[in-house]
């Protein structure tokens, strides 16, 4: 299981047998048990191996933490405010800071992402599946000033198994709402 790692989490047996240097037949045997237990997870497709959902169970976390620094473009929070700026700023933001690839799902096209942005700004949110982290969603919505300008950010993320459909819509209706409510304390009218 410690093969796996939120950048590298999908696996061929073959990229598990060179970091655990164990035998073609002890490896499957290990993924049949791992798999059984929903430890791991076996993609036919792909041909290839992932943590299943029961290592979420046991408080299997992305590496985020307050205080952590990041580029505004990785990660939802940053992409919200990164959409309230100035389009000049963003393009010279993107020279100096190009995009990074983070999961197999990381938006790499500067085009599509300056369109997400223009997206994201007539929306008033913005969901991050699978970009950041693989197997984790986030929701981002703007906080704004007096001046209507948007000066911070307000977020909340979980396994993206439990942010789908119905369950996503409620959370991102409430996530606006509170951080309209902030907005207001802040001077928005």
């Amino acid at each position: 299981m410690n093969c796996f790692s939120f950048e590298k989490s999908v696996l061929s047996i073959d990229e598990i047998m060179a970091k655990t240097k164990l035998a073609k037949a002890t490896i499957y045997r290990l993924l049949w048990t791992l798999e059984r237990n929903d430890l791991v997870g076996y993609d036919q497709s792909l041909n290839r191996y992932r943590l299943g959902n029961k290592p979420l169970e046991y408080g299997l976390m992305p590496t985020n933490f307050v205080g952590r620094r990041r580029t505004l473009h990785n990660g939802a929070l940053g992409i919200v405010l990164l959409s309230y700026m100035d389009e000049e700023f963003v393009y010279d933001f993107l020279k100096r800071y190009p995009l990074e690839q983070h999961t197999s799902k990381t938006v790499m096209d500067e085009i599509i992402f300056i369109n997400r942005l223009k997206e994201i700004r007539e929306l008033g949110y913005f969901v991050d599946v699978d970009e950041t982290f693989m197997g984790y969603t986030a929701l981002a919505a703007p906080i704004f000033n007096e001046k209507n300008e948007a000066i911070a950010a307000l977020a909340i993320s979980g396994a993206s198994f439990k942010m789908e459909g119905s369950r996503r819509e409620e959370l991102t209706s409430l996530l606006k709402d509170v951080a309209f409510k902030i907005s207001k304390h802040m001077g928005l009218r």
